[in-house]
């Protein structure tokens, strides 16, 4: 009788468990192809990753010597990332797009000289995600860094 209970016990902890172990082994996997993604776009473009930031389904990177800023927005293919040449901007602007105090949207605008349009990345927009997690923290970050690169040309 004790014999049955614990091997009960034991495969429903195993079954409660495992939902856990495959979403996180999903994770890593989705994370390993977003590095390897990056690497291999940052590489085409002649740069090296100095600092990154994954979340959700954006990828947010950075080569501090070669002054260009990657970023890609829920998407896992190489074209749809966006590379920006920080040292042609001459401004990045925060753009937060509030309706009834709610943020319906958060944004990085980057403005160039001449007459390049300017550039504008989506962080957060509630028809992706219906809450912020850590795109505020994230964005502020982001939009410091870059300040501190333009600042320095």
């Amino acid at each position: 009788m004790d014999t049955g209970i614990t091997i009960i016990t034991i495969v429903l902890i195993a079954v409660s468990i495992l939902p856990f172990y495959l979403l996180n082994r999903k994770n890593k996997r989705k994370r390993k192809l977003s590095e390897d993604t990056l690497s291999n776009v940052a590489e085409k473009n002649g740069s090296q990753i100095g600092q990154s930031e994954f979340w959700s389904q954006l990828v947010v990177a950075i080569d501090t010597a070669g002054a260009k800023l990657f970023f890609s927005n829920h998407s896992p293919d190489p074209d749809s990332y966006t590379v920006i040449e920080l040292a042609e901007v001459k401004k990045c602007t925060l753009l937060k797009t509030e309706v009834d105090n709610k943020i319906r949207k958060l944004e990085l605008q980057f403005v160039f000289g001449g007459n390049n349009p300017n550039k504008v990345l989506e962080f957060y927009s509630e028809d992706h995600r219906i809450t912020i997690v850590n795109e505020w923290q994230s964005i502020n970050k982001w939009h410091d860094i870059v300040t501190a690169i333009i600042d320095k040309k």
